[in-house]
């Protein structure tokens, strides 16, 4: 039990305790009711904590309920303890699986994000489809052949079955590694070596596979601006157009929390490089279409 300070039990003769957690904020706030054996006016004497850390003694004598309120009020306002949890940075890639450069960026550059801590602040969607195209019978068309549009299926039934991204960036990581490798039929060996069971498998011959990338298609058409290639990033709804590259610097940036250690070696080794940088390459919308034409 907490002592607060200035307390003498000889001067009174009626005493409660009454402790509230207030279990948003962090602070303990215990309440010392007496009644003064002469005067019989009621005092308070609060003592508040901060996760176990005693903060401040305040006595108050007399103090109407209105001023209480607007006490406690103030007192959970400025609390400088006192912390929001900022926002995740939203980060989207719209890609195609068998574009050399989005298998460049997934595998190379993406990934970086679980190895460096980086994505305890992101909230990482993939959306396999593109620069592929509807055609006027529903079917689809994709920029580098029936194998992209198979992949890009696959893809979106694993993001679907195991929605938690460690585990199906795990697999899209391991099929865009074998793009670059020039063994994407091997695709179908990815399930193993990420722990994850056929299921998207099934979910591609049931058609299940085609309404999820129905679904992407309407979503990439609809971006805007619209997209002009892949890959197409965008951080807090906000396109990255050429500077996809820049990606990291631009999540830290975006994100209002304290800043993670990922984002000051980032930051540090933006300054040292200065402005050099190499123009990113890209997959553009117009040649899937032109080379099947």
């Amino acid at each position: 039990m907490m002592i607060p300070l200035e307390y003498d039990p000889h001067d009174f003769s009626v005493e409660t305790h009454k402790e509230r957690k207030q279990k948003d904020t962090g602070i303990d706030i215990i309440t010392h009711h007496h009644k003064s054996r002469d005067s019989y006016s009621l005092n308070s004497i609060l003592t508040y904590k901060t996760h176990g850390v005693t903060s401040s003694v305040i006595q108050i004598s007399q103090m109407g309920f209105p001023k209480l309120f607007l006490f406690f009020f103030f007192l959970l306002v400025s609390n400088p303890s006192r912390s929001y949890a900022a926002e995740n940075v939203s980060v989207t890639l719209y890609y195609e699986t068998l574009c050399p450069y989005c298998a460049d960026f997934i595998v190379n550059h993406l990934a970086k994000i679980f190895d460096n801590g980086l994505i305890s602040v992101v909230t990482l969607r993939m959306v396999p489809w593109g620069n592929a195209w509807l055609n006027s019978d529903g079917s689809f068309a994709c920029q580098h052949g029936t194998d992209e549009c198979l992949l890009n299926t696959i893809e979106a039934c694993t993001i679907t079955i195991y929605p938690n991204v460690n585990r199906h960036f795990r697999f899209i990581q391991c099929v865009e590694r074998l793009t670059l490798q020039n063994k994407h039929n091997k695709w179908a060996d990815c399930f193993e070596m990420s722990k994850l069971g056929t299921v998207p498998i099934d979910c591609y011959n049931s058609g299940y596979g085609n309404q999820i990338e129905t679904k992407y298609a309407k979503e990439t058409i609809q971006l805007n601006p619209p997209h002009k290639f892949v890959p197409w990033l965008v951080i807090n709804n906000k396109p990255l157009a050429e500077n996809y590259d820049k990606f990291m610097t631009y999540i830290c940036q975006a994100y209002k929390g304290k800043s993670p250690e990922a984002c000051r070696s980032i930051r540090s080794k933006t300054e040292s490089s200065g402005n050099e940088r190499s123009i990113p390459q890209v997959c553009l919308v117009e040649q899937g279409r032109n080379s099947t034409s």
